[in-house]
């Protein structure tokens, strides 16, 4: 089971073993966390957005909806919107605001 770490700044707020094949916002919900997603996870919003600090190979494909969603400089920098990013390995991620 791969590990999913939310770390903002250099503090970690949540770490634990989620299952493999999950996006981000699923596994955060099976952390028991409420992941910030407006549109139920459609890729529609955004609002999900994170950003990758470590393991960003640990993650599925760019999904068709995450290119569309996310601007290039985004995809670039490692954000990947947690309602799309399949979870296949051990990954830290930080959800704050991140502005380019």
């Amino acid at each position: 089971m791969p590990t999913l770490t939310v770390r903002d700044q250099d503090d970690v707020n949540v770490k634990g073993r989620v299952s493999r094949g999950l996006n981000i916002c699923d596994a955060l919900k099976s952390l028991g966390q409420t992941p910030a997603m407006n549109c139920g996870g459609n890729a529609k919003c955004a609002t999900c957005k994170v950003l990758v600090l470590e393991g960003d190979k640990a993650l599925g494909e760019i999904t068709e909806k995450e290119s569309k969603r996310l601007k290039s400089i985004e995809l670039e920098k490692r954000y990947r919107l947690g309602c799309q990013a399949i979870i296949l390995d051990d990954v830290v991620i930080s959800q704050s605001q991140h502005t380019l």
